[in-house]
């Protein structure tokens, strides 16, 4: 997997630093100032830190294409390449006007009106302004700290000072493990662990988990890592998501992220199947299954005779666990009157997905529902080729998709740390308004869920590395070649998903935006998580 995507082609000459940075007028050159770094490296740190979508600082286009992520795709299907370099929450220093004449202006922070505290984006932007200022300086990585905050720090507190510092010191530490100076980097990631916490604000528990996962990643490099230790985390890391323990209950009950998601889903399907009578779901992971009960509800409501439902769950593990849900949701559907059969289709693996074992009927309007699956079948191609095809031939009236609105499956480590460190950072920031800092269940996704998570990006190369995200543009690559035409999600839909985030009491934090005939849902300006309607066309 790792080898398809088409990364920046490798050049052997260096790049000044300085030189390319005088264009913009703000860089004063000094024999000391100047500082060569390979061209790629250079261009893969800068350009994640801070390059708007479609903007390539060599203005070449032409090389800078990578291949859509799954290896399949090889009938010379291309796209831009959307996700290495970042959009809206990945401008580290968008106030700063990057790009333009005036690269260190004065920062334009984002107060919480109570806390008066920036979001951690912001704190990112800074710690990425003071990256590129102390980049142009012949610096070991240590002595950076003798130097004094710029005057674009002035409005800083204290305590934002501190994160601003030790979010820089994180930079720079993975910095130095992407050009494998280990011990320079092992002496800042303890300077990390020394101020970083699990328990602590949620800059410090970002700084915590990504520290530890930098640290997991020279380990491996250097082979410390013992190999039962390493097994251990890839393996946690491939069973995250089945979503049937009481923190995914806790987690969808106190972010808001899940639940927009769902309830555009399953309105969409309410309105695809206003008129069946006979209605096959196929869930491709159903978890807890929460989302059908809404669905249920509605359907019970209808004044429609003879209706009957029925829900295919997909599962390659946990097989009793699923079961259990079919069991609480046939007991929910008794309870409305409602006729619903549910049947269990348990394989290895997807590559041995069949279309007979759905047992689809002519008669019944066929409902393909997929929330944050497809994903992790992105290293394994052959497994979601196979999926696609298995359900095209079941001719769905509609296929409802649901995933992670984010990049981590950029083949350059530093892009994918940039990329990491936004989105997971807009997830710590949602879990401090929404959740009490000492909430067990709080304690326990930030680590199991969402810290294996980081430590599968950061730490794991190879196809071991099971967390791929890509963004929604990939995605629409990718359906287009199984004929799949997208529909637009009903203003009635997004309505409803409005009225969701009202019910959080900072749910003014969490944005959705069209993005084409889908929507995104994100926090304080980074999105989280797409949701896109699909219909098949004929051949």
């Amino acid at each position: 997997m790792e080898n398809s995507m088409i990364s920046t082609q490798h050049f052997s000459e260096s790049f000044d630093v300085t030189g390319w940075l005088r264009s913009f007028g703000e860089v004063k050159s000094t024999p000391e100032s100047e500082h060569s770094f390979e061209i790629e490296e250079f261009e893969a740190f800068y350009s994640a830190l801070c390059v708007p979508e479609g903007q390539d600082i060599r203005q070449d286009g032409s090389e800078n294409m990578m291949r859509l992520p799954m290896e399949s795709m090889d009938q010379g299907c291309y796209v831009p390449e959307l996700c290495t370099t970042s959009i809206d929450p990945f401008e580290i220093i968008r106030s700063n006007q990057c790009g333009s004449k005036k690269l260190y202006s004065e920062p334009n922070l984002q107060r919480d009106t109570i806390s008066r505290n920036i979001s951690i984006a912001d704190v990112l932007r800074q710690a990425g302004e003071r990256y590129l200022q102390f980049s142009s300086q012949r610096l070991d990585g240590l002595s950076m700290f003798i130097h004094p905050y710029g005057s674009a720090f002035s409005e800083l507190s204290l305590q934002e000072t501190k994160e601003v510092e030790l979010m820089h010191t994180l930079f720079v530490a993975a910095d130095k493990v992407a050009s494998c100076q280990f011990d320079v980097a092992s002496e800042l990631i303890r300077r990390c662990r020394s101020v970083a916490s699990r328990t602590g604000n949620p800059v410090e528990r970002l700084v915590f988990y990504f520290a530890e996962s930098l640290q997991d990643r020279i380990n491996g490099g250097k082979g410390r890592m013992e190999a039962s230790k390493m097994k251990e985390k890839i393996q946690h890391a491939k069973v995250l998501g089945l979503g049937d323990q009481p923190e995914f209950i806790a987690m969808q009950k106190g972010l808001p992220f899940s639940q927009v998601v769902q309830i555009v889903g399953i309105q969409a399907i309410v309105e695809n199947v206003k008129s069946s009578s006979r209605i096959h779901l196929i869930d491709l992971e159903i978890r807890t299954g929460v989302q059908w009960t809404a669905l249920l509800q509605a359907l019970s409501e209808r004044k429609k005779d003879k209706l009957e439902v029925k829900i295919t769950a997909l599962g390659t593990t946990n097989r009793e666990k699923i079961e259990a849900t079919g069991k609480r949701l046939l007991s929910y559907a008794g309870s409305l009157n409602l006729p619903l059969s549910f049947n269990v289709v348990f394989v290895a693996d997807m590559s041995e997905i069949k279309e007979e074992h759905f047992s689809t009927k002519a008669n019944e309007t066929v409902v393909v529902y997929g929330s944050s699956v497809l994903r992790s079948m992105i290293s394994k191609p052959d497994c979601l080729d196979n999926l696609m095809k298995v359900i095209r031939t079941l001719r769905p009236s509609l296929m409802v998709v649901g995933e992670v609105e984010a990049n981590h499956n950029s083949p350059i480590f530093l892009h994918r740390f940039v990329e990491s460190l936004f989105f997971y950072g807009a997830i710590f920031d949602c879990f401090e308004d929404c959740m009490e800092r000492d909430d067990q269940f709080r304690l326990s996704l930030e680590g199991s869920q969402f810290g294996q998570g980081i430590q599968n990006t950061i730490a794991i190369d190879g196809e071991e590395r099971v967390n791929r995200n890509v963004k929604l543009d990939v995605w629409r690559a990718f359906f287009k070649r199984f004929w799949m035409e997208e529909i637009e999600v009903s203003e009635s839909s997004v309505f409803q998903a409005n009225l969701v985030t009202k019910e959080y009491a900072k749910g003014d934090s969490c944005s959705i935006d069209r993005n084409g005939k889908g929507i995104i849902v994100g926090w304080k300006g980074t999105p989280i998580l797409s949701l896109t309607t699909w219909k098949f066309l004929d051949f």
